[in-house]
């Protein structure tokens, strides 16, 4: 090892030795502590049950009862009217609204009575299909997704009013 590479190794070392100060009695908290798991703070949509709200938002429309998911049965809840449309309610707690945009082309941000909204038409490149996601703070969404026979202006003029309906519903943080 050469002359100049020991001294910056030994000055290094004697940095490093001299950055520690004597300890600090007490115990360190952050100045804005993390929710609690399992809180509403962490998870405002805990207590949301998607077939209620999907039954509820659905009154008067003629529809079926909602049914639990077969793959994710806590957070998503569909039903379906013979001849009409097929729709989807979904809790996404832990993302944001605006997270998994796949095709900006197709997506129109906006707002639903003040609550940050995305609506994203034409779903999995198929000519129809229209899904709105409604923000949940601090950091989740529900969405709602209408998909039909007939036209995309047709299924975003059904997930439309069904996410007016939706929106009073959900938790205000």
């Amino acid at each position: 090892m050469s002359k100049v590479s020991r001294f910056v190794l030994a000055a290094t070392l004697a940095l490093a030795a001299g950055g520690c100060s004597t300890a600090v009695q007490g115990t360190p908290t952050p100045s804005n502590p993390a929710p609690q798991a399992g809180s509403s703070e962490a998870n405002p949509l805990a207590s949301v049950v998607s077939c209620d709200l999907l039954g509820k938002i659905l009154q008067g429309l003629d529809y079926p009862p909602a049914a639990p998911d077969i793959i994710n049965k806590k957070q998503a809840c569909s039903t379906h009217k013979p001849g009409g449309a097929n729709v989807l309610l979904q809790v996404s707690p832990g993302f944001a609204y605006d997270e998994r945009r796949t095709n900006p082309s197709k997506t129109k941000v906006g707002d639903i009575h003040g609550r940050k909204a995305i609506q994203v038409r034409d779903l999995g490149g198929a000519p129809r299909g229209c899904d709105v996601k409604l923000e949940v703070k601090p950091h989740s969404n529900v969405s709602i997704t209408v998909i039909s026979e007939t036209t995309t202006e047709q299924d975003c003029s059904l997930v439309d009013e069904l996410a007016t309906r939706l929106e009073p519903m959900l938790p205000k943080i």
